[in-house]
């Protein structure tokens, strides 16, 4: 058995593969840190229609709005983030999403059709299928 293996040397065009990989991890950080510049919006629909528009931004302290009168959905915006404080509905899952701060997130109440949503900011994605 030869114990004396020869070892592989380093060639150029290992280091020519290492660079274009260090330089493809440098460009998918880089995007993933570039943000949109937009401000995040509130947007809430009752029965797929906009009934309130604005920017997260332009709230003070607590704001409260009732979409449903009928469910009784109490949608709580705040400068950092929007909270369903309460509904009528039985599974209570849309009071149980808790505070959405990030694009992208929302908040539904099925039996009341009213959902709440921010969009705009910077987006963070977490996986893109198609």
């Amino acid at each position: 058995m030869n114990n004396n293996k020869e070892r592989k040397k380093v060639t150029v065009l290992d280091f020519v593969l290492i660079a274009v990989l260090v330089c493809t991890a440098l460009f998918i950080i880089l995007q993933q840190n570039k943000s949109d510049g937009g401000e995040l919006e509130v947007v809430v629909k009752k029965n797929s229609e906009v009934v309130f528009n604005r920017s997260l931004s332009d709230i003070s302290g607590v704001t409260e709005i009732c979409v449903d009168e009928e469910f009784n959905v109490i949608i709580c915006m705040e400068p950092d983030g929007v909270y369903v404080k309460s509904s009528d509905c039985s599974d209570k899952v849309c009071v149980n999403t808790g505070k959405i701060t990030k694009s992208g997130q929302a908040a539904v109440c099925l039996p009341a059709h009213v959902s709440v949503e921010l969009k705009g900011g910077k987006s963070e994605v977490d996986v893109v299928v198609g």
